[in-house]
C-alpha cells in the first residue's frame, strides 16, 4: 500500500520513469494484485500509452470483477483515445454477462450521457432504479442522475420533476435543495426557487453558492432588498475567509 501511494505521488509530480520502475517491481512481486495493475493502468494513461493502459485496467478488472474501477479505467482510456463506441461496447458486453449488476448499468448511464446519448443513458439509469429496493435512499442519487441527463438534453421540466422525486426521498439533502433551487431559478419559477434556496440555507447557512443566487434572485425581483443585501454580504465574507 505504501508503494502504491508512492507511485501515485510520483505520477502527480510527473516523474513517470521513477513511477514506472516502482510499478514494474511491484508487478513482479505481486502478479495477481488488481490494485497494482490498476495503478499501472493509471500510469500508462497519464503517459499517453493507451494500449498499455487499457490492457492493465482490463487485467485489474479480470482479477477482481466485483470492483468495477478497472472497467472504469478501460472506459476512460477508450474515451480519451477517441473511441466512445468501444467504451460502450465493453460496458454492454460485461453487463450481458451479469445483467443483474446495477453498478454496470450505472456506468453505462454515465458513459452514455457523457457522449450525448441521452436516451440510452436514461434507459440505463431506469434499469438501476428498477434494481434498487423501493425504500433505498440510493434512489435519490439516481433521480439526480436522471435529472442531470434531462437537463443536458434540454428537457428542463423533466429535470425538475426528477429532482422533486429525489427530494421526496431525502428532504434534508443540501445538494438536492441547491440543485432544485438552481433549476427552478433558471426555469423562471422564482417563488419556488426562493423556497428551495431558503430550505437549503436552513441546512447550511454558509452555502456561498445559494447565498449569492438567493441575493441576486431577491434583488432582481425587488423582494426584501435588506435581506438580499445581507445574503450578499455574508457570501462575500465567507468567500474572503476561504481565500
Amino acid at each position: 500500500s505504501a508503494r502504491l501511494i508512492e507511485s501515485e505521488a510520483l505520477l502527480g509530480q510527473k516523474k513517470y520513469g521513477e513511477s514506472d520502475t516502482l510499478l514494474a517491481g511491484m508487478l513482479k512481486g505481486n502478479p495477481s494484485s488488481p490494485d497494482v495493475f490498476y495503478q499501472a493502468g493509471a500510469a500508462a494513461l497519464a503517459e499517453g500509452k493507451l494500449k498499455d493502459a487499457e490492457a492493465d485496467f482490463m487485467r485489474s478488472y479480470e482479477l477482481n470483477p466485483a470492483n468495477p474501477k478497472g472497467l472504469v479505467g478501460v472506459v476512460q482510456t477508450d474515451i480519451q483515445g477517441g473511441k466512445p463506441d468501444a467504451a460502450m461496447n465493453v460496458l454492454m458486453t460485461e453487463s450481458k454477462k451479469a445483467p443483474n449488476r446495477i453498478d454496470l448499468q450505472f456506468l453505462i448511464g454515465l458513459t452514455a450521457r457523457q457522449e450525448g446519448k441521452y436516451t440510452e443513458a436514461l434507459a440505463a439509469f431506469n434499469r438501476v432504479l428498477n434494481g434498487l429496493d423501493k425504500k433505498a435512499k440510493q434512489r435519490a442519487d439516481i433521480y439526480l442522475q436522471i435529472a442531470d441527463t434531462y437537463r443536458a438534453s434540454g428537457d428542463r421540466d423533466s429535470a425538475i420533476a426528477n429532482v422533486f422525486k429525489a427530494r421526496e426521498i431525502t428532504p434534508d439533502s443540501e445538494a438536492v435543495l441547491q440543485g432544485l433551487g438552481l433549476l427552478l431559478d433558471v426555469a423562471g419559477r422564482k417563488g419556488e426557487a426562493r423556497q428551495a434556496y431558503e430550505a437549503c440555507l436552513k441546512l447550511n447557512a454558509n452555502n456561498v453558492f445559494v447565498l449569492n443566487n438567493l441575493a441576486y434572485l431577491m434583488a432582481e425581483n425587488n423582494a426584501d432588498l435588506d435581506i438580499a443585501l445581507n445574503y450578499a454580504q455574508r457570501a462575500k465574507e465567507i468567500g474572503r475567509a476561504h481565500v
